[in-house]
């Protein structure tokens, strides 16, 4: 899988970084020129792993009906900062 350096450090909300990697995301902020046109990537140094997908290939999961994922927009995700 590819794996982006798409996340905006100096914009986003983090509680610090554990084995050089960024823990405790509580705002996530994307480098949208980064990024560009990928459709399916990584995060890279997130210390949890963090799909990134477009809008058009989380609409066809849903029409395929496929279960166990969950999607949250990028404004929206959050970590669970408890014990960090």
């Amino acid at each position: 899988m590819l794996h982006l350096d798409a996340f905006d450090i100096d914009k986003s909300v983090f509680v610090g970084v554990k084995y050089g990697m960024v823990s405790g995301i509580t705002q996530l902020v994307l480098k949208e020129s980064v990024i560009k046109n990928e459709n399916v990537f990584a995060l890279k140094n997130a210390f949890m792993p963090i799909i990134i997908i477009n809008e058009s290939i989380r609409l066809k999961v849903k029409q395929l009906g496929l279960k166990g994922i969950t999607f949250v927009s990028a404004n929206e995700y959050q970590e669970d900062i408890r014990g960090i």
